[in-house]
């Protein structure tokens, strides 16, 4: 396993729940991976006795004073860790890094050996296979390229026929997100801070790819701990609306068509991301 790469586990008050590193183990990596909490966290003297020396404290006042909010004074979400996994980073020494949630419950492939949708997953038994396949993809990929995410499970909604879906990459990136030190880029807004960032950096003529090969799945709703409470104070229609506020040229505030028709953004691609012309094409 490279000594160039490790994996960071953000998390907030529930050291005694991270399945995600329990995801890590049952898939076999062997590399270096450690959890990320703020010098805020309430449960963060269960972090340290736990985690010892694999446990990293940020000082979440100093990117509190760094990073747009975008005008809500809230201070318990995962935007600050996400900037600060940068830095961190650096100070490791290492080139690459991916970033986690603390909920993941299974990584999975989502198609077969013929390149074919597998209604039934099979769990990732090598993950350092995995990391060393994406990160050769990821250093041929122009620098222009800032991230690379696995796929969830949302994003196979509408099967074969649907036009975003296929055996290939959507421009989007959550949750997972393997970058490098040399690509930095920076996390704004309180909430959405993903979508933020990927629809921001693509209509700046930069890349973020997900994965359709890689799957990851996470329990549907979280109910305490992480992000919960401030979804439930503020709601799904203040979280999709910062993104709005700074994409209002291709983004807005829609429904999903679900059973239980929340609100959400959505994303005009053919005004977000810039397009790429064949050089055959070139007039001269």
């Amino acid at each position: 396993m490279r000594s160039d790469f490790g994996i960071f586990i953000m998390s907030y008050g529930r050291p005694d729940k991270i399945p995600s590193l329990d995801c890590l183990m049952k898939s076999n990596y062997t590399g270096q991976w450690w959890i990320i909490v703020g010098n805020d966290d309430p449960k963060l003297e269960g972090y340290k006795e736990k985690f010892k020396t694999k446990c990293i404290v940020f000082d979440k006042e100093q990117y509190i004073a760094t990073t747009d909010r975008m005008g809500l004074k809230v201070t318990k979400v995962i935007m600050f860790a996400r900037n600060a996994c940068f830095d961190i980073a650096e100070m490791l020494g290492l080139r690459y890094f991916q970033q986690f949630d603390d909920d993941y419950i299974c990584f999975k492939f989502a198609f077969n050996s013929t390149m074919g949708y597998e209604r039934k997953q099979k769990r990732i038994k090598s993950f350092d296979q995995i990391v060393d396949t994406m990160i050769k993809f990821f250093e041929r990929t122009p620098p222009s390229c800032m991230a690379l995410a696995f796929a969830q499970g949302g994003d196979f909604i509408g099967g074969e026929g649907f036009q975003n879906w296929g055996f290939g990459k959507l421009r989007k990136a959550m949750n997972s997100w393997l970058c490098s030190t040399e690509r930095r880029f920076t996390f704004r807004g309180c909430m959405n801070e993903d979508v933020n960032a990927y629809t921001l950096m693509q209509s700046q003529g930069k890349l973020c790819l997900n994965i359709m090969q890689l799957r990851l799945d996470q329990p549907v709703t979280q109910t305490t701990g992480g992000m919960a409470a401030v979804y439930k104070q503020y709601g799904t229609h203040v979280k999709s609306f910062l993104s709005v506020m700074l994409n209002p040229s291709f983004c807005r505030i829609g429904v999903l068509r679900n059973h239980d028709q929340r609100l959400h953004h959505l994303i005009n691609w053919n005004r977000c991301a810039s397009k790429i012309v064949r050089e055959s094409f070139r007039k001269v």
